[in-house]
């Protein structure tokens, strides 16, 4: 079942850093050491029981490492074998429980996400926003709104700031379902909080124009254009564009905007009130309210 319409807006405004002073969002992932690449992955199985039963040896690879490379062989057994040697030795921390989830997932197997995050309020573990964005990712890489918006709501309870990274997942969820009014209130949202947009929100939001009943097909010419405005490549659309409009319209849409994206981009950059501008308007407005008061002055004094 997808969210009601208030739920992610109610979310957002609760959760969007507000006011003078406010801490902005980061403007990626908040990154742990990458996961390991699935070349390596074939290898873990290999490593890992190289290491026979103590997986948690002193020497010898480094078990988070180990763990994070069978996260993308999807071996759910062994990642929790080699997890509980490594908990009985060495104690639990964030990253090796980010590993296992990671594990459950390219395993296949969302449930055990719910398992893992007990127990790491078990052991006094706490989630950060890679575990929740992970979590999200998860749910919203299968099409299931309802659940990412679940996962969306606890991270805000539990006080992590949700990322663009966050919210650029959950319009992926959304896009799954044609929610392009949702998606659209997102990224108002984010702007709104002073974000800048990237392309990402953008390909939720072609695909969902694509998703909706019926396809919206203008919708995904203004997404273009506005895009374009905000100095984004046209060309990392191409294949959401193509996905929804067609090979040959894609095509025609692109090469047109290439050749506008200069000038689109010039009249977005001096429509827009960065805060540069802000402050050069100020000035000049203060500088002249200073002029306009003493010639004033000097007329009262001249009478």
């Amino acid at each position: 079942r997808s969210p009601e319409p208030t739920s992610i807006a109610s979310i957002l405004e609760f959760a969007m850093p507000r006011g003078k002073g406010a801490t902005r969002m980061s403007r990626g992932v908040e990154r742990e050491r990458p996961f390991a690449s699935s070349a390596a992955a074939s290898t873990a199985p290999r490593m890992a029981d190289s290491l026979g039963e103590d997986a948690s040896g002193d020497e010898g690879p480094c078990p988070a490492n180990l763990m994070k490379i069978c996260a993308h062989s999807g071996d759910i057994e062994r990642a929790e074998k080699m997890l509980r040697q490594i908990e009985e030795k060495h104690g639990v921390s964030v990253e090796l429980y980010n590993s296992i989830i990671h594990t459950c997932i390219h395993g296949g197997d969302l449930e055990r996400i719910e398992y893992y995050l007990k127990r790491m309020e078990e052991n006094g573990v706490e989630p950060n926003v890679i575990t929740y964005n992970v979590a999200i990712n998860a749910y919203a890489s299968v099409g299931d709104a309802a659940q990412a918006e679940t996962w969306l709501n606890r991270m805000i309870e539990r006080g992590v700031r949700p990322t663009l990274v966050t919210y650029g997942t959950i319009c992926k969820a959304l896009a799954r379902h044609g929610l392009i009014d949702r998606i659209e209130g997102i990224m108002k949202l984010l702007e709104e909080s002073g974000e800048t947009l990237n392309e990402y929100f953008y390909v939720s939001l072609i695909f969902a124009c694509g998703a909706s009943k019926p396809p919206n097909h203008a919708r995904v010419e203004r997404a273009l254009e506005e895009l374009v405005q905000r100095g984004i490549r046209p060309q990392v659309v191409k294949h959401a564009l193509t996905r929804v409009l067609g090979e040959r319209r894609a095509t025609q849409l692109l090469e047109g905007a290439t050749q506008e994206a200069p000038q689109l981009t010039h009249q977005h950059n001096e429509q827009t009130p960065t805060p540069k501008r802000r402050e050069a308007c100020a000035e000049s407005c203060s500088g002249r309210a200073q002029q306009h008061q003493q010639l004033q002055s000097q007329q009262q004094r001249r009478r």
